[in-house]
């Protein structure tokens, strides 16, 4: 069963959506008002970030574990073996440059920061904090309302700190819940990165685990592409896009393989 959240007003998308036998279509669904009534800071640009928090309401009870995909996903095999598993799962993000953070690094803000980690018993690791919030697997146990209660907590309390808005409140939650990020990379690749993985500047700084392993005839591997960049692509400058570099074509050819595939 594939839960589909669509929150725009094209008919034929829906109409198209509400045919498929397979999907259960929640379409404009109004999130609950305790979801939204902290929605007033910079870093929470839009009440979408907390779209991904519905699946810790009681509203999904009748499933056991659920896979939760950003809609820049693109499913190349079978996902069996994720949801056999019975801990919450999520990738890192890929590749752990020193400037991608949880929260700013920017001394201005390190005692209110470190005030607001203490609060919540966080430890933020010294580099490499943040997961990639495209692809994530969350098990029956894990949606409960203190779970969810602490998660909103978070992001509210936090606020204007979370530099990468959810996916910066989800790397906390994370740290809280001592979940340990995967470095499954064939579970969320990430395109845009991936070119950089081999630019001198970032080598000797790196500790990737089995990303290397990806690198040979990658398109057999990867199970989930996720095309996380500000290029899509379906957008015509997709193919020269500098970060994609000579791996822009790969990608493209891929999307189109797959573009319009019941």
């Amino acid at each position: 069963m594939l839960l589909v959240h669509y929150t725009g007003w094209e008919y034929f998308k829906i109409n198209w959506l509400r045919k498929r036998p397979d999907i259960r279509l929640y379409s404009n669904a109004k999130l609950p008002i305790d979801l939204i009534s902290h929605w007033y800071h910079d870093a929470i640009p839009s009440k979408m970030v907390y779209y991904k928090y519905l699946l810790w309401t009681e509203d999904y009870d009748e499933f056991d574990n659920i896979l939760h995909l950003d809609a820049d996903t693109l499913i190349l095999s079978p996902l069996d073996e994720l949801f056999e598993k019975d801990e919450f799962f999520v990738v890192k993000n890929n590749i752990p440059f020193k400037e991608v953070r949880i929260l700013p690094e920017n001394k201005t803000y390190n005692d209110i920061k470190n005030k607001k980690l203490k609060k919540y018993g966080i430890r933020l690791p010294k580099h490499d904090d943040m997961i990639n919030a495209g692809v994530f697997l969350i098990p029956k146990r894990y949606r409960t309302k203190d779970h969810l209660n602490t998660l909103v907590d978070i992001t509210n309390d936090f606020g204007y700190l979370l530099v990468y808005a959810d996916q910066s409140a989800l790397s906390l939650w994370c740290l809280k819940n001592n979940i340990t990020p995967s470095e499954d990379y064939q579970y969320n690749f990430q395109t845009p990165l991936f070119d950089k993985l081999f630019r001198p500047r970032y080598k000797k700084s790196l500790d990737i685990g089995n990303y290397l392993k990806l690198k040979k005839d990658i398109l057999n591997k990867i199970k989930i592409i996720h095309f996380s960049g500000p290029l899509k692509p379906n957008y015509p400058k997709f193919k020269t896009w500098r970060l994609m570099g000579r791996y822009a074509n790969i990608f493209l050819n891929c999307y189109r393989k797959y573009e319009g595939v019941p």
